[in-house]
């Protein structure tokens, strides 16, 4: 899917291999052969012996794709399929093993910790030094430090070696620095992990206002929540290879999908029995941003639950297609098993066509035996509807066996309800409330008088 804009960026046919060596002594001869190849008459036989002594694994390979001028691009995958490599490549700190990398502009990168600072020197050293390789003259990296310093607040640590930092100190100076490198693109990888929330909400408001001034970024994250809010476009690698390249909401819920092997999306509002497709990995609750942890206890089929039933319902019964916020509504969700379930649990969550979840519930807090003799599983949600900004919104539905702590997912539909919201409310944020708004007389304290 190329960018909408004029590429700034474009990958063609992109690889990278490493060499991996059995042995200390099969590496010094591997580049004692290397330096033979140059010698006439030798060569061949020189090839020859080299390439005995390794094993040649591709990190990435056979990788194409463009970025245009503004995009917003994230990059997903699981560990090791090839994000890190990817990023290396596109900053020059790797060199392709094949393929080509085409740049427009300044890149500003905060890559893996460890990388772009020199752990001897203090920070403040490491601001002059990384402001003199991406460019800048001593006369602007000296105008600059004091806002650096004011962004990554770590206080008198600047004037200590960067070895001396904790991962999140690290992270702080290497965004605080990137942040004032006037680059065209950026590039994070996984850089908001280990920062505290008053921080990572910095860097987010940063990374808002540096896209809606036209900047291109290429984000890499596990937390897909926040690649669905920054990213207009999502690319997913595995095992080295571009496997998906679309918008945001599709490409997560197909990685999803992988990560307990189910493969084609659901679609329509309501389940046929026995349809065993749109599996996910989240566990259904709201507060969680991402299947982590996840992986190993998600064994598709296992013991073959099914959801075969999913509606939302009026106060009168009659389907929910359209809402306006403020109306009692029911979720009902039927299941069934050819097994009894130690632990069933039912669980929902509705999102907006990003992705992103606004809230939902699961049965683990709910009273009473949930199946009947026939394995039917019924469960049913009942509240109040948000306030939702005008939009198209979608209810994804789990279910699965065992705790919040130790669970086995059955099946997960991404799309088994879709609504309209149609709220003319004018509120900020992601949900509108109810609220009563009135001036009152403030009381003064007591022996003051009136000026």
């Amino acid at each position: 899917m190329p960018g909408t804009a004029a590429p700034i960026l474009a990958v063609e046919g992109l690889g990278r291999a490493f060499d991996i060596f059995p042995s200390d002594g099969a590496r010094t001869r591997h580049l004692i052969w290397s330096a033979a190849t140059h010698i006439p008459g030798v060569a061949p036989t020189a090839r020859q012996r080299r390439a005995a002594l390794t094993t040649r694994t591709w990190a990435l390979r056979d990788v194409s794709f463009t970025v245009g001028r503004g995009e917003s691009v994230g990059v997903i995958g699981a560990n090791g399929s090839g994000k890190s490599t990817l990023l290396h490549l596109l900053c020059g700190t790797l060199a392709a093993s094949e393929g080509t990398v085409r740049t427009t502009g300044r890149i500003g990168a905060l890559l893996e910790l460890g990388t772009g600072f020199s752990p001897d020197l203090t920070g403040r050293e490491n601001i002059r030094l990384s402001g003199l390789l991406h460019g800048l003259d001593e006369a602007t990296i000296g105008a600059r430090t004091d806002a650096i310093a004011a962004f990554a607040d770590i206080g008198a640590y600047l004037e200590q070696p960067v070895r001396t930092y904790s991962s999140g100190m690290y992270v702080r100076l290497a965004f605080a620095v990137m942040a004032h490198l006037d680059a065209e693109v950026l590039i994070v990888d996984e850089a908001l992990a280990v920062g505290d929330i008053r921080f990572v909400q910095k860097c987010l408001a940063h990374l808002d206002r540096f896209r809606a001034r036209g900047g291109t970024l290429l984000f890499v994250s596990h937390d897909l929540p926040a690649v669905q809010r920054l990213c207009g476009r999502v690319i997913w690698l595995d095992r080295g290879r571009l496997c998906m390249d679309g918008p945001p909401r599709e490409v997560t819920e197909a990685y999803f999908d992988s990560m307990i092997g189910n493969r084609e999306p659901a679609t329509g509002n309501q389940a046929p029995e026995g349809d065993t497709r749109d599996a996910g990995s989240g566990w259904p609750l709201p507060h969680t941003s991402a299947p982590q942890g996840l992986e190993s206890a998600a064994r598709e089929g296992t013991l073959g639950a099914r959801l075969v039933g999913v509606r939302l319902e009026d106060a009168q019964g009659r389907p929910v297609t359209t809402v306006v916020g403020g109306e009692h509504v029911t979720l009902h969700v039927e299941a069934a098993s050819p097994r009894p379930l130690a632990r069933p649990v039912i669980g929902f969550y509705v999102k907006d066509r990003l992705g992103q979840q606004l809230f939902g519930d699961n049965t683990l807090a709910a009273a009473g035996g949930p199946a009947d003799d026939d394995g039917r599983l019924a469960a049913r949600f009942s509240f109040v509807m948000p306030r939702l900004f005008p939009g198209e919104y979608l209810v994804a539905v789990a279910i699965a066996d065992g705790t919040q702590a130790d669970h086995v997912h059955h099946e997960w539909r991404h799309e088994a309800w879709h609504f309209t919201s149609a709220w003319p409310g004018g509120a900020t944020g992601l949900v509108g409330i109810d609220v009563d708004v009135a001036w009152r007389t403030a009381a003064r304290p007591s022996g003051a008088r009136r000026r």
